[in-house]
């Protein structure tokens, strides 16, 4: 129990109710993201957010102060799309 805290893990009782622990089990591998980080800073107003290919229009927003996608509204994710976001950016040409 102790590594289980000291590495933000879970420990469930053995002899607890096996559903409530399967519950438990489920919900933390089940956890939609709200923030994507992205690799490289974005130029501003090019950020695209697709699910399964598709662009998405609402529910989501760029942070410039994070380079993140923000995603406000997670019930658009049910856990089996392809959650894309493509952008671009500025980088050093080495020629």
């Amino acid at each position: 129990m102790d590594q289980s805290n000291l590495t933000g893990g879970t420990y469930l009782d053995i002899c607890g109710f096996w559903g409530d622990n399967l519950n438990t089990i489920a919900n933390s591998n089940y956890i939609i993201q709200t923030q994507y980080p992205l690799s490289k800073l974005a130029i501003r107003g090019t950020v695209e957010v697709f699910v399964d290919g598709e662009p998405l229009e609402a529910g989501w927003y760029y942070d410039i102060s994070l380079n993140s996608v923000i995603l406000e509204d997670t019930t658009i994710l049910r856990g089996d799309e392809m959650f894309q976001v493509m952008y671009d950016y500025l980088d050093e040409c080495p020629y």
